[in-house]
């Protein structure tokens, strides 16, 4: 209710379903949020998962460069991330893809990437 006061329909915040067509098969989600920081849009991954059949096929990649597209239609100039230390598959993507290093948390670290 804090978070997503309004749901799905919550403003500035994208909640997308990743699906495979072919076989009717749902194989994880995106949820996104484009906010203002420091005078720049940015484009922020609040959560994201492949289901875990589904992984290691591209679909990752192939997620985060449509939605690195549809955020920089929308005006976003960077995406930022958060990921913790001990999944190495997903850091492992990131910077895969392109995300470089922005910061250090007891846990975790920040990403980030220019659209």
């Amino acid at each position: 209710a804090e978070i997503l006061p309004e749901g799905r329909d919550t403003k500035d915040n994208y909640l997308m379903c990743i699906h495979r067509s072919e076989d009717d098969a749902w194989i994880g989600y995106i949820w996104t949020l484009h906010e203002m920081m420091e005078g720049v849009k940015q484009n922020f991954i609040c959560d994201f998962e492949i289901y875990e059949d589904y992984r290691r096929k591209g679909y990752a990649k192939e997620t985060l460069e449509l939605m690195e597209k549809e955020a920089k239609i929308a005006g976003c100039v960077e995406s930022v991330l958060f990921v913790t230390y001990d999944n190495e598959a997903a850091n492992a993507l990131y910077e895969k893809c392109g995300y470089r290093f922005l910061r250090d948390m007891e846990y975790g670290r920040y990403m980030k990437k220019v659209l």
